[in-house]
Order: structure tokens, then C-alpha cells, then sequence
């Protein structure tokens, strides 16, 4: 903090009101947003004491127990707790009996040690089963997905028809750009039809992903493929792309000399900065 800054921070804080005994406690549904998941999960421990049938109020605790620092299996279980009490009183289509499903299907694949696949899987086929038109549904199908793909015993290759049934079945965006991600690094890795590992690559581009890098990093394995399968003119593009994305990175240079190559043409040398 520059020195000239501190007496006006100073002064600030000396005019904060005073927390007392009649201060509203944090709003836990504000504090969740600003990401601050040890204060919601104290305020919605509260909310639920004081109304423990509230299903929407028992989901939001439970979700941020499993979120809550240090993970503890005691907040694991006591968030499990909660959301198998929600599936047992809640009405099984609501919103909130939805989201207990799908939750106690995360809680079973990423939470527990040792995972229970299973019961995710019965799960996950559930939630699509009796409520397809949900968004959750498609975010399930992505970890069906995963499940056929990774079952245990290393990667499963034929489980690809599976997995391409299940993106020809979502609608949501993400859903599709998992799927199809997930399809092309199959297809790279474990079959010899890199022309099939594009196709997915490009689909999975054309949404995006959260992460810039990510994006990046995909432009750049589309240009590789794009020109090691006889199509240039896709390969400029990507890596271009690329370049735009992240100028400097240490890959940039071979990126440009690629370019250059593809144009039939030396690599212009690029100035020292």
C-alpha cells in the first residue's frame, strides 16, 4: 500500500460501525457469491437451524460444507446427510430434489475415499431418466461420459458410440464442449483417426472455454492437426488465433515459423524486444 494511502485507510476504518450483539449477521446467500464459503456456510447453518425444513435453505448448506476450508470428511458427511434428508421430504421433482440428486452424485465421484461410481451412476441415470429437460440432465450426461470413458481399469476406447450418444443428446452449451472434448482427446490418444479428433477439437473451440490459456492451447492442437491432416487453410486460422491469444508465449516462434511454412515461405525473423 503506498505510505501516502494510509492515513485515509486509517481514517476509514475509524468511522466502520462497531460490530455489536444487534448487527445483522452476512447475508450467507451474498457471502457465497463473493466466494467467502466459510462465512455462508456459519449463516446457512443458522438459516437451517432455525428452519431445517427448508429445502432450498438445506441444499445451500450442504453445497457449502463441500466447499468449505479445511475439507473435512465430517463436512462431507454432513452434507451428504443433508442432501439425502432433501431426496426423502422434498417433492421429487422440485427444483430442490433435483439438485440433492445431482449433488449426492459429485459428493459419491469426487468427495468420498473411496469413490462410489456406482451409486453415482444410478444416480446421474436417474436424474436423466425422470428429468431430461433439466440443465443438470446434460452436465450429467458429461459425468456418464466420464464414467464410460475412465472406468477404473484404464481408458475404454469403445466406449466412444456411447459417448457420441450422449452429446447427439444434450442441448447445453458446456455439456456439448465437454463431451466433444472429451471425444477428441479419445480419439487422439487411443484410435488412429486424428481427421475424427478435429472435427470434436473445432466443435469444442467454437463454444469456448472459461479459460483463455484453455482456448489457446486448443487453437494450437487444431493448427497441429489441421496441417498434419492436409488442411492448411484451417491450420492458419488456429494458429493465428493463437498467436493473437498469446503472442509470447515460448511456443510463439515455432507457431510463426509453421505459419511461414504454410505460406511457402522463409519465417520473417521476429525483432527483439
Amino acid at each position: 500500500m503506498s505510505p501516502r494511502l494510509i492515513p485515509i485507510v486509517l481514517a476509514a476504518s475509524l468511522t466502520l460501525p462497531v460490530l455489536s450483539a444487534e448487527t445483522p449477521a452476512p447475508d450467507p446467500w451474498q457471502t457465497a457469491l463473493a466466494f467467502d464459503y466459510n462465512t455462508a456456510a456459519e449463516g446457512f447453518a443458522r438459516l437451517h437451524a432455525a428452519s431445517p425444513a427448508d429445502a432450498r435453505v438445506t441444499v445451500a448448506y450442504a453445497s457449502s460444507l463441500l466447499v468449505k476450508q479445511p475439507r473435512t470428511g465430517d463436512n462431507i458427511e454432513k452434507a451428504r446427510s443433508l442432501l439425502l434428508a432433501v431426496r426423502t421430504s422434498a417433492p421429487s421433482a422440485g427444483e430442490n430434489a433435483i439438485l440433492a440428486l445431482y449433488l449426492l452424485a459429485r459428493i459419491e465421484l469426487d468427495h468420498l475415499d473411496p469413490a462410489q461410481p456406482n451409486s453415482a451412476r444410478t444416480r446421474l441415470e436417474q436424474l436423466r431418466r425422470d428429468h431430461p429437460a433439466h440443465p443438470l440432465a446434460d452436465h450429467a450426461a458429461v459425468e456418464l461420459a466420464y464414467l464410460l470413458a475412465y472406468p477404473g481399469t484404464g481408458p475404454a476406447p469403445a466406449a466412444i458410440p456411447a459417448i457420441e450418444a450422449l452429446l447427439a443428446s444434450v442441448k447445453e452449451p458446456g455439456a456439448s464442449r465437454d463431451l466433444h472434448a472429451l471425444l477428441a482427446n479419445f480419439y487422439l490418444r487411443h484410435t488412429p483417426d486424428p481427421s475424427a479428433a478435429l472435427k470434436h477439437l473445432v466443435a469444442a473451440r467454437a463454444v469456448g472455454f472459461e479459460q483463455p490459456l484453455r482456448n489457446a492451447d486448443t487453437d494450437l492442437s487444431i493448427g497441429n492437426l489441421a496441417r498434419e491432416t492436409g488442411n492448411p487453410t484451417l491450420a492458419r486460422h488456429h494458429y493465428e488465433a493463437f498467436l493473437a491469444a498469446a503472442p509470447r508465449d515460448v511456443r510463439a516462434t515455432t507457431v510463426r515459423r509453421l505459419i511461414a511454412q504454410l505460406d511457402g515461405a522463409s519465417p520473417t525473423p521476429v525483432p527483439a524486444r
